[in-house]
């Protein structure tokens, strides 16, 4: 498991987690380290060109569909950290996934991850059929607010976001964003703009009361690159520059998310 420390109210609390993983020789993939892909030759003159991907994740170590799954240790070393929790800010010399602690006084419990982390089946019961193993783990909201664990994806573009959850509960989430790493995580707003240091964008709040969940046991939450709250100016997480997603659980249970799948693409400039 991941160690992370608990956010105190009274005092800063240091992080301890590795920010490299040195095994054969490589470097961890940090955040402000986008790796475009490699362009094949050169477009001639007039020549339609494609877009490129932007590296998130490597290759060998997602499935055959472009999903990673956080099942082994060495995928959660290599990917997952956790946030600056200090000054409640992504790092942006961290891991591409960065953990957040359940914002709940006076523990602050903290979200993890673990190849061991065994979640619900289909039935929405723990280890039953269908069920993973392998997660991150988001702590429970105390139920009054959406303040549970959550996590947040240091995209380096965005154009397509899936996730792989389950919960023995029917699951309250919300979904914010900014494309300001600097953007302070204690403030959110419904409306305005994506890149405020003064707050992250509300993507979506259409699954934050008991009146509209999302299903209990394993599933597939996917198209969220399109979600918008339908504040003006509409805003989505659909975008060819770096933004960050932030997955917060709103629900008095335990939400497991057990892999994601994000799609990355650079526009190429037309030759003239």
């Amino acid at each position: 498991m991941i160690k992370k420390a608990f956010y105190v109210l009274a005092a800063a609390v240091a992080l301890s987690f590795v920010a490299c993983n040195e095994e054969n020789g490589e470097e961890t993939p940090q955040v402000p380290e986008i790796v475009p892909g490699e362009n094949e030759g050169t477009p001639e003159e007039g020549e339609p060109t494609e877009p490129t991907e932007k590296v998130l994740f490597e290759a060998s170590d997602l499935d055959e569909n472009g999903w990673i799954w956080f099942d082994t240790a060495e995928k959660i070393e290599k990917y997952i950290g956790v946030i600056n929790e200090t000054d409640y800010l992504v790092d942006p010399n961290g891991k591409p996934i960065q953990l957040v602690y359940a914002d709940i006084y006076p523990d602050y419990p903290a979200s993890d991850a673990s190849a061991e982390f065994i979640g619900a089946g289909t039935d929405g019961e723990t280890g039953s059929e269908g069920s993973r193993t392998g997660a991150i783990m988001l702590q429970p909201s105390s139920g009054s607010n959406i303040d549970g664990g959550g996590f947040v994806v240091c995209m380096p573009s965005c154009h397509s976001y899936a996730i792989c959850y389950s919960s023995n509960s029917k699951v309250m989430a919300r979904i914010l964003a900014t494309t300001n790493v600097k953007s302070a995580m204690s403030q959110w707003n419904a409306e305005g703009s994506i890149d405020n240091e003064d707050g992250w964008r509300v993507i979506s709040a259409t699954y934050t009361t008991i009146f509209k969940r999302l299903p209990a046991g394993i599933n597939t939450w996917d198209g969220l690159e399109e979600l918008n709250n339908g504040y003006e100016p509409k805003v989505t997480m659909k975008s060819n520059d770096p933004i960050y997603a932030w997955f917060q659980n709103g629900t008095k249970d335990t939400v497991y998310i057990h892999g994601i799948k994000v799609e990355t693409k650079e526009p190429i400039a037309e030759v003239e």
